[in-house]
């Protein structure tokens, strides 16, 4: 495991993760470590459930090759 050190939080910032570890029972770090993990996986887990509603809503539709699409493009100018 790596470490992360971050500077200039805002006063609030640390009161706040420590009333929130203070809830759960744990330290401020083990909260802080809480947090960036389930936003980390809360955005991988976004994008795949967006390309997977991308999938579903082109399923069926005509897809264009990108690099036909580039040369239509540069030949129009």
């Amino acid at each position: 495991m790596a470490d992360i050190t971050i500077r200039k939080l805002d006063d609030d910032v640390i009161r706040g993760l420590a009333v929130r570890a203070a809830k759960r029972g744990v330290s401020r770090q083990d909260e802080s470590r809480r947090i960036l993990t389930e936003a980390v996986r809360r955005s991988a887990d976004d994008i795949w459930e967006r390309l997977a509603r991308h999938h579903e809503e082109t399923r069926g539709t005509q897809q264009t090759d990108s690099a036909e699409l580039l040369r239509e493009m540069r030949d129009s100018r």
